[in-house]
């Protein structure tokens, strides 16, 4: 899988000059010391959902280790939804980045522009940038904030007071999540560290007079990831003679081939198979009663994940190795013989449409399988 963009690694590498000499005149203006106690502390992730979940023992730490730090979390509109039923965040500041959400043009930029408007109001006496892009990098240096921590994948590095070592043997998101925290001293080394989800008391009373269910989710953001409608079939197949309800976690909005297709199925007209449609939040606490969950590599699968659900996540255009949901029980589907995997997850280049997720329903063991892994071939 590849990690990073060149175009991007190749840009950066040019301003390396101008970064230097940023990162010079902001160390004139230094007022920490990188001992001493932050009362204010700025995260940065704009990703999407499973990132913001892959994120939560990250900011589980920050707030264990400073209760009375005013945390700060800029991230996309999702992130307040998603961590609803935790304390660790004192505030959210919403922002979809151009390189993450596309087709943005002038806006981006726009958008860009006001959140450093907004950010640099507040004197920050940390940053936390976890992703290692130059371009949140740069935004954060700018936020007039004291001490700078993240990677430097991409580059930037100068623009970064501290830079927290890796070399990349672990790629997995929540690895880099947690070589921070332990960079920052923020947790003893090798203490538990995973995602998850909470909540609230009255969504707890809700979720108990809930059914328990086998949920399923077949969408994601990019085509090449979403599930082939024979697939479809074929999974739900093997539920034809099961007791458990069955739950369809559909897109929010539009119809949809899947939609008219679980529309006419005949689990859906005999009252065993339901179509669900709701807000984020109403997700994370419906997830939270499932019996077992079939999803792909979406956000969906991580919330379910970090809730303690059993999952099933099938793969198709990604490699799991960096963003596979991280749970107490997660169910990996892979084919192993796809010379074209990674793709752009936009355009299919082989020669059998979407043939990476074709014959994974086949081989995930039997329903309602604890199993930890599974690989196909």
């Amino acid at each position: 899988m590849r990690n990073f963009n060149p175009k991007i690694v190749k840009f950066a590498k040019y301003l390396a000059p101008l970064w230097v000499l940023l990162g010079f005149l902001g160390s004139l203006g230094a007022r920490r010391q990188p001992g001493d106690i932050p009362r204010s502390i700025l995260v940065f992730d704009f990703h999407l959902i499973g990132d913001i979940v892959l994120l939560t023992p990250l900011l589980q730490a920050v707030r264990e280790r400073y209760p009375d730090a005013h945390i700060c979390l800029v991230a996309g509109p999702w992130a307040a939804e998603l961590l609803a039923g935790t304390p660790w965040v004192s505030r959210y500041e919403p922002f979809e980045a151009p390189w993450v959400k596309y087709g943005q043009s002038w806006r981006g930029l726009w958008r860009c522009l006001r959140l450093l408007w907004k950010l640099r109001k507040t004197p920050w006496d940390w940053g936390i940038e976890v992703r290692g892009d130059v371009r949140q990098i740069a935004l954060m240096f700018f936020c007039r904030v004291g001490r700078r921590i993240g990677y430097a994948f991409t580059g930037g590095q100068a623009l970064l007071t501290d830079l927290v070592p890796d070399d990349l043997q672990r790629p997995h998101l929540l690895d880099h999540n947690r070589r921070i925290a332990e960079y920052l001293e923020l947790m003893p080394k090798g203490a538990h560290f995973a995602p998850s989800l909470r909540l609230l008391p009255w969504e707890q009373a809700q979720a108990a007079h809930m059914e328990t269910y086998v949920g399923f989710h077949f969408d994601a953001s990019l085509p090449m990831r979403r599930f082939p409608l024979e697939e479809v079939e074929r999974l739900l197949g093997r539920f034809a003679d099961s007791s458990y309800p069955l739950l369809v976690f559909m897109p929010p909005t539009g119809a949809t081939d899947l939609g008219h297709y679980l529309a006419q199925h005949p689990l859906h007209q005999q009252g065993r198979l339901r179509m669900w449609r709701g807000s984020l939040r109403d997700m994370v606490v419906c997830l939270s009663r499932a019996q077992h969950f079939y999803g792909m590599d979406s956000g969906p699968a991580h919330i379910a994940a970090s809730l303690g659900v059993p999952v099933t996540v099938f793969f198709g255009p990604a490699w799991p190795e960096r963003v596979q949901p991280i749970g107490r029980s997660v169910q990996v589907a892979l084919r192993l013989d796809v010379p074209c995997r990674p793709c752009d997850q936009v355009h299919c280049v082989h020669q059998i449409q979407q043939y990476c997720l074709r014959g994974l329903t086949q081989q995930v063991g039997d329903p309602i399988s604890n199993n930890k892994t599974t690989l196909v071939i």
